[in-house]
This record gives C-alpha cells, sequence and structure tokens, in this order.
C-alpha cells in the first residue's frame, strides 16, 4: 500500500495522458460498433410505468432542496420512503445505471424499525435533470440537503445523523460526504466502491483495474447517450445488468422494463453521463481532495460482490486503511456488482452486526 500522497506531477501527467488516449479509444469504439444504432429510431416508453410513482413496499415522494437546482433555485428530488417516521433513519443511495428501485429488496428488510429513505440521484429518474451541479462536491451537498430537507419534514432535527447505506456512484458520494462532514453520518456502508486514494493506488498497480478506463471512455464518448438509449429491452438488460449478475434471476421481466423507462431517451441519459463526465474531466482534484481531508471519520463497513467485473474486490481492505474510525470490510463469493440485488439478506444482515442493532422481533 502506498503512502497517503498524491502521485508526483510526472505521473499525473501520464494518468491525464493515458485517460485522453482511453477517451479517444471508446470513441472510434462507438463509431464502428454503435453508427448502426445511431440512427436507428428510439423505442416508445413501457406502458404503464410513472418514475414518480413506483410500485412498492414503500411511499412515494418529492422534495424540494433549496439552493441546489440550476440558477440557485431548488432541486425537486424523488425518493422512496418507509418505515416509522420516528424510527432512526437510514439512508440508501444508489449508482449507475440504478435508481432507488434499485433498493428493492433491501427496503423492506429495514423498514420495521428504521425510518427508510432513498432517493434518486441528481439527473436520475423522478430526480430534476439539472443542466450542472454533477461534480462530486455538490453531489455530496445534495446529500446533506435532503438529509437536512427530509429532518425537517418529519420534525426531527436538521443536524441529527444518519445511517448511509450506498453503492456505485451513491457510495462515491457517500465517501465524499462523509469525509466532509463527518458530524452527519452515525455510519457509512459503502457497496462495490473504494475509497478514491485506494482506487488510486489500485489502478496504479493493476493492469486489470485500469481496464477500467475502457468502460469509461465508452461513456464520455460522443453519441454515447444517443446509443445507450436506443438499446432495445433484453440489450439492455444484458448490458446494463446480467453482465454483472451472478444470479441472472436478480433481474425479473418486470424490472428490465422499468430500467428501460428510466433509460430510454437521451435526456434521460445526460445527467447520469455527466458524473463520468465529471470523473474523467477531475480525477486527479478528486483524489487530492480525500488526500487533504484525511483518513474518513465515520465508522464504515465497505462491502464487495468478488465478481464484480470493473471493481476489483482487494479495494475493500484498502480502503480500511484510510479510514481511521471503526472500519469492517467483507467480500461475498456468489455476488457480482449488483449486491444489494443478488444478497439482499446477507447484506442487511451483515450492516446489523456492524451497527449494533439486532432484527426486529418476528
Amino acid at each position: 500500500m502506498s503512502e497517503m500522497n498524491p502521485p508526483p506531477a510526472k505521473q499525473r501527467r501520464w494518468t491525464r495522458r493515458a485517460a485522453w488516449a482511453a477517451t479517444a479509444a471508446g470513441a472510434v469504439v462507438l463509431v464502428l460498433f454503435g453508427a448502426v444504432q445511431l440512427f436507428l429510431p428510439l423505442r416508445p416508453d413501457p406502458p404503464g410505468i410513472d418514475l414518480t410513482n413506483v410500485p412498492g413496499a414503500w411511499e412515494n415522494h418529492t422534495i424540494l432542496l433549496p439552493g441546489r437546482g440550476d440558477g440557485g433555485g431548488p432541486l425537486r428530488v424523488h425518493y422512496l420512503a418507509a418505515g416509522p417516521e420516528a424510527a432512526p433513519v437510514v439512508v440508501l443511495l444508489h449508482g449507475f445505471p440504478d435508481t432507488a428501485f434499485g433498493w428493492r429488496h433491501v427496503i423492506p428488510l429495514l423498514s420495521a424499525d428504521f425510518r427508510v429513505l432513498a432517493p434518486e440521484l441528481r439527473g436520475y429518474a423522478g430526480t430534476d435533470k439539472a443542466l450542472a451541479g454533477y461534480d462530486l462536491g455538490s453531489l455530496a451537498r445534495d446529500l446533506e440537503t435532503f438529509i437536512d430537507e427530509t429532518h425537517a419534514a418529519a420534525g426531527r432535527p436538521r443536524g441529527a445523523p444518519v445511517h448511509v447505506i450506498a453503492h456505485d456512484w451513491g457510495a462515491l458520494v457517500t465517501w465524499r460526504a462523509t469525509a466532509d462532514a463527518p458530524e452527519r453520518f452515525t455510519t457509512a456502508t459503502i457497496l462495490d466502491i473504494p475509497h478514491p486514494i485506494a482506487f488510486a493506488d489500485q489502478m496504479r498497480a493493476s493492469a486489470k483495474q485500469r481496464e477500467y478506463r475502457w468502460f469509461v471512455a465508452q461513456l464520455v464518448s460522443p453519441g454515447a447517450a444517443r446509443l445507450l438509449a436506443g438499446l432495445s429491452v433484453p440489450q439492455r438488460s444484458q448490458i446494463f445488468y446480467l453482465d454483472e449478475l451472478h444470479r441472472g434471476s436478480a433481474l425479473t421481466e418486470a424490472d428490465g422494463l422499468y430500467y428501460q423507462a428510466v433509460f430510454n431517451r437521451p435526456e434521460k441519459l445526460r445527467g447520469p453521463l455527466e458524473y463520468y463526465q465529471e470523473l474523467a474531466a477531475h480525477g486527479d482534484q478528486i483524489t487530492e481532495h480525500f488526500v487533504k481531508a484525511g483518513p474518513a471519520k465515520v465508522p464504515t463497513l465497505v462491502l464487495w460482490g468478488a465478481l464484480d467485473s470493473k471493481m476489483m474486490p482487494e479495494m475493500a481492505a484498502m480502503s480500511c486503511t484510510h479510514v481511521s474510525a471503526r472500519c469492517e470490510h467483507e467480500v461475498f463469493a456468489e455476488s457480482g456488482h449488483y449486491l444489494q440485488w443478488e444478497l439482499p439478506d446477507a447484506v442487511v444482515a451483515r450492516w446489523r452486526r456492524f451497527a449494533a442493532v439486532p432484527p426486529p422481533a418476528q
């Protein structure tokens, strides 16, 4: 494990050159393999799906986050909620290509004794598709404001700390929020995304992990939103989800139709892909912010699917070396990237042990 210092300037310049080369190569990939798709008509929305009224064992709500929208206006956030209003709060944050619906199996496991809130991130599904604010610092402020405003709406003190369980981009937002405002969080549980310094170390050390550049390059290439919007339901289900699942049964036919409605227009993908534009453009600054912030000060649980094809599982243990508070990690052998889809019971049971919260009496 390297020391907690940024890579030397020469190495950072090499990293930037490699990133730009990967981006150019990604554009070539899209031209070669996506040109025909770009000219196909977009597919209609699957019938009967309302992205602001998702049926399930939860309530659908929206809330305005003051000052977080374009031009200093409010940002309208759609979120799922369940459990007693007066219970301790657990916030669930999704990643890409997902929504709050990605926690469909976890919400019922927590809602007997927690107030569970699962917002949709800026630019996703039922949340406003803002033109800006996709840098990591802004996304962390979104999370803090969401906690404040939902606390106020329920009569809770604005500064009351919460538990957060987060996956993929939601996990990266959580790493940033807990670095900037550790007093806001009781525990942080991270699924399948490393601490940014651990990720930088692994990118320098591992050729396999450096393959992630090609994934990002394709997502930031010109035409990516139009190409991905034009996928059929079977294509989207395979590329976005089934290729990353150990258990294909974790994605049902109805789930596939829902995700088609979420991502079947270029304008629905513009926001989610902006996250990767920011990552490609400002990856060095992200790492340097965490170097300056020092080790995370929130008790942290890091969980990983051993079969994750994008993020190598050894980064679970590496991440804990960048946490000064209590940190535990576990890798689950029979799961891919969507750990909360494939093993929701195991995720919740492991979290309850970490947080010292026994399951509710039957």
